[in-house]
Formats: C-alpha cells, structure tokens, sequence
C-alpha cells in the first residue's frame, strides 16, 4: 500500500554538512555573496574574470552564469552585496487577474519569487510567482489575484536578487558592475569614487526581507508638495535621510518609491517629483 515519509529535518541544527564541491579553486580576492534576504542563493566569484558560479542549495549545485566583465580581476578587497529588488517597468500589454505583462526577457524559472505593483491599477500588491515565460518577456502568473486588472499603465517590480560586485584598487568603468538573476546579464554600474583598500565591505539594508517589507521608519503625512512630504509630528535630524528611500504604503500615490535628497525636522524632499504625494 501507499505510505507517506513524515521524517522531517531538525530545525536549525547545528551541525556542518557536505556540500558540492567548488568547481574552480579560489585564491586571493575570491568572495562570496548570500542573497539572504529573499532566498539562500550564493554568487561564488573564481579569482579570474572567467565565468562565475551561482550555488543553488536546493539542488546542492553550481549554476555558471555569464562572465562578470569586471575591469580587473578579483584581487584582495574585492567585495560584493545582494539586495532583494529586481527590474521594474511597465506593462506593454494588459494583464488578467492573475497574470501580468513584462517587458523582460526572462531568463530563468521564478516560480516563488515576489512581483509588486508600484503604481497603476492594483498598485501596492504584492504576489508570488505562480509560473512565468523562460527565454522570452510575456505574461508572468500570480498564486493569488491581484486587486486590480493591470493595464498598460502598470508599473511593477520583481522581488528578486540583484548582486553587486565591486573591484578593488580600481575606479576605472566596470570597476563596479550588477548581476540581474531574473535576466541572467551583467550592468556596469557608476564609477566608485574611492579605490577600495585590501580590507573592504558592502553593506545592503533591505527594506523586503523574507516575505514582506521591514520600513526602518513610518508615519502619516500631514501635507505634501510635488516634492515634499511633511509630518509635523516628527523631528528627525536634518538630512538622517538624505539617499535612503521612502515608499507610500497607503492612501494618495500608493506604491511610489523615491530616492529622499534632503529633509528637515518634518519635511522630506525627493529627489524626483511625485506622481503624487499621500501618506508614507
């Protein structure tokens, strides 16, 4: 007869166990990047500008990408850093009520993955990815149905890793350059301002971590501008915020996101207008 295996692993054990072996010996300037806070992936980076590896730990294996294209080659103080937000567009096509319209070519399955709505019909959901196109852009499936239909003015963003890799003791282009997980491509970033030392680190703070956001600060505005927002119950310290973001939550101009250029003890200037301003 049909029987069912009930075994279960231990929660957190703590015990060390085998992995499958790195597939290019490392050396100086090697390093890791642990995409914590949406899926335990880790970027491996061999100590050449030869091809990368991505370890999966559901399959105990390492995937190769596309090369990094970093200027140089990893040397000591090379470092990197993952963050929980993909590419963002808008949709060229209407959607359903469970399906939405990308533009990217996606690359890879996404399935359990996160995607958002930044503004437009439904805008604020957020939803997981049921099943999604592999090699083509097109139409992305939700486990849940969204609150609205989205149309062509749709904007939305997968939830999914992004790593960072900078090169040390260089400021040249493509000192510093972004892996995109849902696309499988390599951007080169802005030049980093300073040469990075032997001993150096990235540091992401994610405002999505695991299932849901984590804001490191929240209230209700009290009045706005095109590119204000003021609380007058507060009295932050000025410019605390200055190149951190802000997110409207709820209300007006729900799920718009903006890079924060100044504040004052009430006031937050954004840096680009609102499409418009609400509560935060």
């Amino acid at each position: 007869m049909t029987t069912t295996n009930g075994n279960r692993k231990i929660l957190d054990m703590k015990r060390w166990e085998m992995c499958a072996a790195v597939p290019i010996a490392t050396g100086a300037g090697a390093f890791t990047i642990l995409s914590r806070h949406i899926t335990p992936l880790v970027m491996y980076f061999p100590p050449s500008n030869i091809t990368p590896f991505i370890y999966d730990p559901a399959e105990d294996g390492f995937i190769p990408i596309v090369g990094h294209g970093l200027v140089a080659n990893p040397a000591a103080g090379s470092t990197g850093v993952a963050t929980s937000f993909g590419p963002s567009g808008t949709c060229p096509l209407s959607g359903t009520s469970t399906s939405i319209q990308v533009n990217e070519v996606l690359s890879r399955d996404l399935r359990g993955y996160k995607i958002r709505i930044l503004s437009g019909p439904g805008a604020g959901d957020v939803r997981t990815i049921a099943s999604n196109p592999v090699g083509a852009s097109g139409a992305v499936t939700v486990t849940a149905a969204f609150s609205a239909t989205p149309d062509t003015s749709t904007v939305y963003q997968f939830i999914t890793p992004r790593f960072w890799a900078i090169t040390a003791g260089s400021t040249a282009a493509a000192s510093f350059r972004m892996y995109d997980w849902v696309t499988n491509t390599w951007t080169s970033m802005a030049n980093s301002p300073a040469s990075l030392s032997s001993d150096s680190k990235m540091v992401a703070t994610p405002s999505f971590i695991g299932t849901d956001f984590h804001p490191f600060a929240t209230g209700t505005a009290t009045s706005g501008g095109s590119s204000t927002l003021t609380n007058t119950a507060k009295n932050w310290t000025t410019n605390q915020w200055t190149n951190s973001q802000i997110r409207i939550t709820a209300g007006t101009g729900i799920g718009q996101i903006r890079s924060i250029a100044s504040n004052t003890a009430t006031v937050i200037t954004v840096a680009t207008a609102w499409t418009t301003p609400g509560r935060y």
